[in-house]
């Protein structure tokens, strides 16, 4: 792993993605492993612009450049960073968890990405917040407090068998973004501490302890 470190940062590694939302667990991961990265965030316009350019695989971000090679999809780029760092699950049934957990994660939080930050009308984003705090969240959270608790992982240190993967990382970061957000956390975090309270304890001091450096200078 530590080769593989400092491998990296032999090379010229950079981010394109906007600021925040989906491109924040793959700079918490770089971050993490040491890697020294450039960071190119991109507004809605700039990336209107760029996106024309026929430069980005699909029109479409992330893109993580590591020296020439591109790796585009964020579940992708994740699962390079996981090969590269060690933070790949062991055997069937862990690997089936920690994908459960990102699958599960990704799923609500497309629709929250989707739905209420990219809606372009404010009735629609009132509608769409107003489905997130009474359906979704109620549907979406209850399980992943149930598969946490049940797994043990509110004991733990880590989610999937006591090991960093893919899945702290995820679920880490998302809930910032969703739940622990200073412009967000009023509104949605009493949701997530009233149907997940061990999860909520769990990202809080993840946010605080392990992971504070980045999200301190981040936000």
């Amino acid at each position: 792993i530590i080769k593989l470190h400092k491998t990296l940062n032999r090379m010229t590694v950079r981010l394109h993605y906007m600021d925040g939302g989906r491109g924040d667990v793959i700079r918490l991961m770089l971050t993490h492993a040491g890697i020294d990265f450039e960071d190119k965030p991109y507004s809605d316009d700039s990336w209107q612009e760029v996106k024309r350019s026929g430069l980005f695989p699909f029109q479409q971000l992330p893109l993580l450049e590591i020296d020439g090679l591109e790796l585009v999809h964020q579940a992708s780029i994740v699962n390079y960073l996981c090969a590269q760092n060690g933070w790949l699950p062991k055997g069937a049934e862990d690997s089936y968890l920690d994908s459960w957990y990102n699958e599960t994660v990704r799923d609500f939080s497309t629709k929250f990405m989707g739905e209420i930050i990219f809606g372009k009308e404010e009735s629609s984003k009132e509608a769409a917040k107003e489905d997130l705090l009474n359906r979704i969240l109620p549907l979406y959270l209850p399980q992943l407090e149930k598969k946490f608790v049940e797994t043990g992982a509110n004991s733990q240190e880590y989610i999937v068998d006591n090991k960093l993967t893919a899945s702290t990382f995820i679920l880490v970061s998302t809930f910032h973004n969703i739940f622990f957000n200073q412009e967000k956390r009023a509104e949605y975090l009493p949701t997530l501490k009233k149907y997940a309270p061990e999860l909520a304890k769990f990202v809080e001091a993840k946010i605080n302890q392990e992971f504070s450096g980045f999200f301190m200078s981040s936000y």
